[in-house]
């Protein structure tokens, strides 16, 4: 068996041995200070290509056999050596290794059978449309990566007639971005299209779909007055959305962060140049799925992004989802994430660039006794809106739950939650506040330990002795308690469902205390409108089912049920880790059966 290391294989001594990485792994094989010097014996001729037979040689004794083995066997279990003779296609020539030195090196870190790949490559037809400012700079990428068989449509030809010929690409003119060439102007079907419409949209996907083959693959790139965009890659005209979604979305983080434009034609460039590598990458079979750049700031930074597939289309219709007393037969509950877990859900909504919504700094935002958080809208004109929470990091989860309530269109009541359960929960909760019936209503007075400070600060701010009214609904043991400030610069309300009258209470108060903290924070959004339903993110699987239950009973009762639709799927991002959606209750009556749906485990995108 003869073995060769792939590129970008490196290796140091260390105290417990010898280090190694590649390109994307790195490891310590322990041992004396000898493993060193056998490493640097065995990996150069790894580079060169050899055999373990050849290797133990070289160490000049059959007992180095088993010290060679354990270095071949971890850099083989890693990925970083090519079994040479297990390859379909032999080793390209040196005139053509020397030619194509930079792409052969990166198929052979990437790739299983890298001849053949680039043996597949060297016979690839692609079609690049768009100005020349883009398709010059992937047309060379290509042609410098042995990829030959390349035609150049753009509307300024005359730009480009020097490089088709020099490289011996093949020319068409079109009249402008939106023009495709007719597929019978073709000299050759194409296997892959680049195509560079920049702000233009008058491209249709059933035209770029006539050009290709059936699932061949298309890289778009989109630019408009402030961000470029390149990909992702989607097969023929089903990428447009998706580039059309992209530069949309980076376009709105741009106006919101106050970035400067992107410099033209300089950004074409660069785009184009990228748009080439992300083709040659999927035309070889190892470009990350989803994979696009977004191109921004007078610098002209490239930041790489990855998105997952598009979501159902603008007008088709979500399931709905309905909130049931019980699992259905052998469905087990989803258990709440854990923290950790929501918070990474929260991370994934606010990608720079992708996310529909940003985590905004809040350096201004006061942090004791209550951890407040603001996030804003990047669609729409939901702008931002602020939450409270005991600490940062369920003040963080609070605060995206609040951003998706703020973004759900209507009719119904805005409702967002961690689980299915819980955003069902979390509009049920809602809607019933309305139907919660006084019992107590006096001045806060004593309250737990930990409600004091709130207690206290109110007091300094001169809204002493808030009132406060308890309230129950007939068909919960949860308790609502409502928190009324006086004095101060205005009244402030704070409504909380809590699992209990203290909890309710001390949630009441604090979300009384936070709109009026958020409200002299100059520039800062409201706190949350409605009532705080929070306690959900701490109640446990347990509670959360005896809720659904007595919910679920409390609205049979009523001849209704609670009825949520969720959102769609994010153009960008597909679907969100979080659930979200307007929740209604609805009458019993006349409701199909046959359509209900548990609120277990379902991919809600």
């Amino acid at each position: 068996m003869t073995l060769r290391a792939r590129p970008h294989l490196h290796y140091a001594p260390v105290s417990e041995g010898v280090y190694f990485n590649g390109p994307r792994t790195q490891f310590v094989i322990s041992g004396p200070q000898l493993l060193y010097r056998v490493a640097d014996i065995c990996v150069p001729l790894l580079e060169a290509g050899t055999t373990e037979d050849e290797l133990v040689t070289a160490l000049g004794s059959e007992r180095a056999r088993p010290v060679v083995r354990r270095i071949v066997d971890e850099l083989r279990a890693r990925g970083l050596l090519l079994d040479l003779d297990a390859l379909t296609v032999p080793e390209p020539s040196a005139e053509i290794r020397a030619r194509y030195p930079e792409a052969l090196a990166h198929l052979e870190t990437e790739c299983a059978d890298p001849y053949a790949v680039f043996q597949r490559l060297r016979t690839t037809e692609v079609l690049l449309c768009g100005p020349a400012d883009a398709v010059l700079p992937a047309a060379r990428g290509l042609h410098r990566a042995g990829v030959t068989g390349l035609t150049l449509a753009t509307p300024d030809p005359d730009a480009a007639a020097a490089t088709a010929s020099r490289l011996g690409m093949r020319l068409l003119p079109l009249g402008d971005t939106a023009t495709l060439p007719d597929p019978g102007d073709l000299p050759v079907p194409p296997d892959a299209v680049l195509h560079c419409p920049g702000a233009d949209d008058g491209v249709t996907a059933e035209a770029l779909t006539a050009l290709l083959p059936a699932g061949a693959p298309l890289v778009p790139v989109r630019w408009d007055g402030l961000v470029a965009a390149v990909g992702p890659v989607a097969p023929g005209g089903a990428s447009l959305a998706g580039s059309a979604a992209l530069v949309r979305r980076a376009a709105r983080w741009a106006v919101d962060e106050a970035t400067a434009p992107v410099p033209h034609p300089t950004a074409a460039a660069l785009a184009g140049a990228l748009a080439g590598q992300l083709l040659f990458d999927t035309l070889a079979g190892i470009a990350p799925p989803g994979e696009a750049h977004v191109l921004h700031g007078e610098e002209l930074t490239a930041d790489r992004v990855h998105l997952t597939a598009p979501g159902p289309a603008a007008g088709e219709a979500a399931e709905r989802r309905f909130l049931t007393a019980a699992p259905e037969a052998g469905a087990e509950p989803v258990p709440p994430p854990t923290p950790d877990e929501a918070v990474e859900a929260v991370t994934a909504l606010t990608g720079r660039w992708t996310g529909p919504l940003a985590l905004l700094g809040g350096e201004e935002l006061p942090q004791m006794p209550l951890a407040l958080r603001e996030m804003a809208a990047r669609d729409g004109d939901a702008g931002s809106v602020v939450a409270w929470a005991e600490e940062q990091r369920t003040a963080t989860v609070a605060v995206a739950l609040a951003a998706l309530r703020a973004a759900c269109p209507t009719p119904g009541t805005a409702a967002a939650g961690l689980t299915e359960e819980h955003w069902l929960l979390d509009g049920a909760l809602r809607l019933m506040a309305d139907e919660a019936v006084p019992y107590a209503t006096r001045a806060v007075g004593a309250v737990d330990a930990r409600s004091v400070p709130l207690l206290r600060l109110l007091e300094e701010e001169g809204m002493p002795a808030p009132a406060l009214t308890l309230l129950r609904h007939p068909g919960l043991d949860w308790t609502l308690a409502e928190v009324r400030t006086s004095g101060g610069p205005r009244p402030w309300t704070g409504r909380s469902w809590g699992r209990d009258d203290t909890e309710a209470v001390h949630r009441a108060l604090a979300t009384a205390l936070a709109r009026h903290q958020a409200h002299g924070v100059p520039g800062a959004g409201p706190l949350a409108e409605g009532v705080h339903t929070d306690a959900l993110l701490f109640a446990d699987a347990s509670e959360q089912a005896a809720l659904r239950k007595r919910v679920a009973d409390a609205a049979e009762a009523a001849g209704l049920r609670y009825e949520g639709t969720p959102r769609r799927p994010d153009p960008v991002t597909g679907a969100l880790p979080l659930w979200s959606g307007a929740v209604r209750a609805v009458p019993l009556v006349g409701e199909p059966q046959g359509t209900e749906e548990s609120i277990e485990e379902r991919d809600h995108g």
